[in-house]
């Protein structure tokens, strides 16, 4: 399931479901209880507002606790010593933060926060390496996304080891381009195309796979290091972004913690991949464009 699936760290025992804390019970909050609740996990709300959580313990099979979710002694009485994952989707983004560093020191949990403020959005990296936080969710992002099924595609490719933030993606599209008009290649689509293998989280940074594509309208015969095939056709949740290239790690935060839930979608076993729509030695980081697509069922 979602949750279980991106989540780094989850200790959990085959066949049974995570004990999840949820930190406030607005329209988020709501709507991740309804979701992981009707997956069978052990959910425990928590809100300043005996009301909200009256109504969620009233409509689905989960416990809850009136008071300030960022409270020591609130995290203690929701178990948050027995807990597998956090989340605070309160309004206050100040607060979520707060939520998930008493849950890190409380607990041995995953911790995810809901952080809207862009000066914060800003400053993702320090925050999920200094607070320990597994995902920064930021639901104010706007992107366009739709589901829509991709036919085959031919692209020749070349394989990069290494930090997806330190590879050099530029030269290696250039030396793709220039392989593609020395072979006399058909290339059909001149935006660059990136697949990225593995997650990050749990993968040691040497290991990461990146490969880096250009789409053909034909087949093509590999040479050295510039390798070829066919991606398969299948359904795709597609996602366009408009922001600079940094604040992606939160864009894929969001697109796995909000819109892949609220779109019913589930995860396919394959890689994701980035298709850069304009250049950025020419184009503003704020107006960069970039077409995110996730293989979905």
């Amino acid at each position: 399931l979602f949750w279980e699936e991106i989540m780094l760290g989850l200790k959990t025992v085959a066949g049974e479901g995570l004990h999840i804390i949820i930190v406030g019970c607005g329209k988020v909050g709501s709507a991740l209880t309804e979701q992981l609740s009707k997956e069978g996990h052990d959910i425990t709300v928590v809100d300043q507002d005996v009301s909200k959580v009256a109504e969620l313990t009233n409509l689905y099979d989960v416990m809850g606790i009136t008071g300030n979710g960022a409270s020591y002694n609130v995290q203690m009485e929701a178990g948050i010593e027995n807990c597998d994952l956090i989340i605070a989707v309160t309004d206050s983004d100040e607060l979520n933060l707060l939520c998930c560093t008493v849950a890190k020191k409380a607990g041995d949990c995953a911790a995810v926060a809901r952080v809207r403020t862009p000066d914060y959005s800003r400053d993702i990296t320090y925050l999920r390496e200094k607070l320990g936080l597994t995902m920064i969710i930021n639901p104010d992002l706007e992107m366009t996304r739709e589901v829509k099924a991709i036919p085959a595609r031919n692209v020749i490719y070349i394989r990069l080891l290494g930090d997806y933030k330190s590879n050099d993606y530029c030269g290696t599209w250039m030396r793709l381009f220039h392989f593609a008009q020395e072979q006399a290649l058909p290339v059909k689509d001149m935006s660059p195309l990136c697949i990225y293998h593995d997650d990050p989280k749990v993968t040691p940074t040497d290991k990461l796979r990146t490969d880096v594509c250009l789409q053909l309208s034909d087949k093509a015969m590999p040479k050295g290091d510039v390798g070829f095939k066919e991606l398969p056709a299948g359904r795709y949740a597609i996602f366009l972004y408009k922001g600079p290239y940094s604040n992606l790690q939160a864009v894929y935060d969001t697109i796995y913690g909000k819109y892949i839930p609220e779109m019913e979608c589930t995860l396919r076993d394959e890689a994701s991949a980035e298709r850069y729509l304009n250049n950025p030695a020419d184009t503003r980081p704020e107006d960069l464009l970039t077409e995110i697509y996730i293989p979905v069922y």
